[in-house]
């Protein structure tokens, strides 16, 4: 073997040696990192708006299409219940005990999503279901979930 070809290798190899278990120890540390904190984008976010015909209602908007790509349920909060909606609330609805209930009410609201919806000034409702009914509720100008079942 030429000495050339044999130095390199040599080279190649002690590199290796030297460098291969940071490298090992790095990635391993990279993973272990990915899981733990588990990055996945949230499957629910909240979100308050403007009044109808505002920038922060468009973009409200805009956002809700956006997301709906991906999955992402975003739910319009009535002004009543947006200093009690915490995170920690919505993520306890939503991956609790009530989270099979919460799935299913989401299921059946999708399906039946060409229902009419009757409205009787700043309150409307829509059935869904056999027996469910979401009322909803314009406050400045934007409609809002108030109950969804």
């Amino acid at each position: 073997m030429p000495r050339i070809v044999r130095e390199t290798l040599l080279s190649v190899r002690d590199l290796m040696a030297t460098m291969g278990p940071f490298l090992l120890i790095a990635i391993a540390a990279l993973v272990a990192v990915y899981v733990l904190l588990d990055p996945a984008p949230p499957k629910h976010v909240v979100l308050a708006t403007g009044p109808e015909g505002s920038a922060y209602e468009a973009f409200g908007k805009r956002y809700a299409a956006e997301l709906k790509r991906y999955d992402v349920l975003l739910r319009f909060v009535p002004n009543q219940w947006r200093a009690e909606m915490t995170e920690a609330k919505v993520r306890e609805q939503f991956e609790g005990e009530k989270k099979d209930d919460v799935a299913q009410m989401i299921r059946l609201i999708t399906a039946n999503l060409d229902n009419p919806i009757e409205q009787e000034g700043d309150k409307a409702h829509m059935t869904y279901g056999d027996r469910y009914d979401v009322k909803f509720i314009r406050e400045d100008g934007v409609w809002k979930i108030k109950d969804p079942d």
